[in-house]
Parts: C-alpha cells; structure tokens; sequence
C-alpha cells in the first residue's frame, strides 16, 4: 500500500533555526530517505516552497471559487512544509516511518492513498 506522510512547518519554524540545527535536520532526513530506499518503500518527496508563495483554492457550494494567498492551514497555523509517499505493508508501518521522520517540534499526517 502507499501511503501520504505530511509534515507541519509551523509558522516557517525550520527557517528560524540556527543553521547547524537545518544542517542536522537535513542530515536526518537524509538518513531516513536512504533508509527507505534501502527498503524499496520510498516513492516520493519534497519540501515545500515557503507557505506565502502557496495560493489555496476554494470552491463554495454554487460552483464560486475563492483563492487566498498563504496555505491551507490547520489548526494552529501549522501548514505542510514537506512529504513523502512510502510504501508499507499497513498504516502501523507507515506510522512508524512517520514518526521517525519527526525531527523537530510539529506533527506528521499519515494518510493511505487510494488506487
């Protein structure tokens, strides 16, 4: 099964760290993309350009459409800052890859992808 790991950059927190810490960070990520490749399960990934270049696209129930400058964001302001599409053998699989992509304060969504 492939599975959607979305990681949150609240408030563009990655930025605002010091860069030994974005260089440790991107080490990690490092680490675990050979990892999943190792494995065979990494399908996809990406960061995120910064959110204020994102654009989120609205449809009302008449067919109207709004867009709005900035992410879609969650609660608490926290917007996807970067992916991965893995393969695992369940969802408990793909969690535990999710949360060994964690690397600093946030949260990562695990969602399955239908065919």
């Amino acid at each position: 099964m492939r599975f959607l790991i979305t990681m949150t950059d609240v408030g563009g927190a990655f930025d605002a760290l010091p860069e030994a810490d974005q260089h440790r960070i991107q080490q990690e990520h490092a680490a675990l993309e050979k990892a999943l490749v190792a494995e065979g399960r990494l399908v996809a990934h990406g960061r995120c350009a910064p959110a204020e270049q994102a654009r989120t696209v609205h449809r009302d129930a008449e067919g109207r459409f709004e867009i709005t400058v900035g992410p879609h964001a969650g609660i608490g302001g926290e917007a996807v800052g970067g992916f991965y599409v893995i393969e695992a053998a369940d969802l408990e699989e793909a969690v535990a890859w999710a949360k060994r992509a964690r690397f600093m304060p946030g949260a990562n969504e695990v969602r399955p992808l239908e065919d």
